[in-house]
């Protein structure tokens, strides 16, 4: 299984966190299923059954000489991990990317996020940020 491969070429974003499940989740499910970058936050009890495998891409392991990501899940089904380039936490990127062109301020230098307020980030807020 590739994760972020295909003939085209990689991926070239983020993904901290992968679930598999055995059905097709609904909408509902997938809106509900935790996620936020965090792969600790609990889903629906009412899929868990479903629940196949879950990795979490900000931690590596070396089990029998390979990296693998740890199965979070009761499965264990580890994964060896190949042209994995950089790991980083998701929780406090190395770097922050601007999706606003407002000039707010960040609501709180120095806590890792530059939060401008409603899931802004402004150039300011990262600059700010950055500083503190």
């Amino acid at each position: 299984m590739f994760i972020g491969k295909s003939d085209e070429g990689s991926f070239r974003g983020l993904i901290d966190e992968v679930r598999i499940w055995n059905i097709a989740l609904g909408e509902n499910n997938i809106n509900g299923s935790g996620g936020n970058g965090n792969p600790a936050e609990p889903f629906p009890s009412s899929i868990a059954q479903y629940l196949e495998g879950q990795w979490s891409f900000t931690d590596t392991l070396i089990y029998n000489g390979y990296k693998i990501l740890q199965d979070l899940s009761t499965n264990k089904n580890h994964l060896i991990v190949e042209d994995v380039h950089q790991i980083v936490n998701s929780k406090n990127l190395p770097f922050y990317v601007v999706n606003s062109t407002l000039d707010l301020p960040d609501l709180l230098p120095g806590d890792g996020k530059a939060d401008a307020g409603n899931g802004l980030v402004t150039l300011r807020s990262a600059v700010q940020e950055a500083n503190a």
